[in-house]
């Protein structure tokens, strides 16, 4: 059983930002971001949508999609990069169950909060990581469209939570169906078929999902070889390592490192 005060929230950076029309990009973050429109206009495409940034309103970019960002103008706008993760090291928000877009008044405090956030983000200690994870935890709650929703995902993923937190473990090493299977005590085949039914992809599907999503983490919140990086999520092989998460992202692991510095701060 997973319960929602499981989940582990940790900001980034918060900050605010003026844009102009040099805002044209596209990436899939390893990050959230919640977005709260000061002035000006832009849009944010995702998920098969486009979302229109206007002033007052808060926005929220879920982690590991690819969006693309475009200003024709200028904007100026608060933000929080941050993770949500449940203890099976899935994002609560890459779940399909997440508001993108709120009007002010569905979350009536939240000026004060991030305001308070900005002032938190340049302190460290342990009563202001206590303030920071309520405030944040405040500000995210408006964003879960339906609990029974949430909880439900939470569920699936729970009945194979074992097998999730063993490939989060050892993600570094050679896993096999047959590894996976076995800490389910189930045959390969019909584990196969019942994580693939619950949890609406295959065993070796989701293994290489979250490896490339680690290495998306790796490769902007640390300076390790690309090579590196690769042996750390389970990939030897740099060649081998750099086809899959081309095929993945569309880019070479080095080209999306390069983009960390453009958006990380935006």
């Amino acid at each position: 059983m997973l319960y929602m005060g499981e989940i582990d929230t940790r900001i980034e950076i918060a900050s605010s930002f003026h844009v102009t029309d040099w805002w044209q990009f596209s990436v899939s973050s390893p990050y959230n971001r919640l977005y709260w429109i000061l002035a000006g206009e832009a849009s944010v495409s995702h998920s098969n949508r486009t979302f229109h940034l206007r002033p007052g309103n808060l926005y929220l970019i879920p982690c590991f999609r690819l969006a693309q960002y475009h200003c024709e103008s200028s904007m100026e706008h608060v933000f929080v990069h941050f993770t949500a993760r449940l203890p099976t090291g899935i994002d609560l928000f890459s779940l399909d169950s997440t508001i993108c877009e709120l009007s002010a008044d569905k979350v009536p405090q939240h000026a004060l909060w991030f305001e308070r956030l900005l002032q938190l983000n340049t302190r460290s200690s342990v009563s202001t990581m206590l303030e920071t994870d309520g405030i944040l935890r405040q500000l995210l709650s408006a964003f879960i469209s339906q609990d029974s929703v949430v909880l439900n995902e939470i569920e699936r993923a729970a009945r194979f939570a074992d097998v999730i937190e063993f490939i989060n473990r050892n993600i570094a090493e050679h896993l096999a169906l047959a590894d996976l299977a076995a800490i389910a005590n189930l045959h390969p085949t019909y584990f196969s078929n019942s994580f693939t039914a619950l949890l609406g992809e295959s065993p070796m599907r989701f293994l290489s999902r979250l490896r490339i999503e680690r290495a998306q983490q790796l490769l902007w919140s640390t300076d390790l070889p690309v090579a590196t990086i690769g042996n750390k999520v389970g990939y030897p092989d740099p060649a081998h390592f750099s086809r899959v998460f081309s095929k993945e992202l569309g880019v070479s692991p080095s080209s999306y490192r390069s983009k960390r510095e453009f958006s990380f701060l935006r």
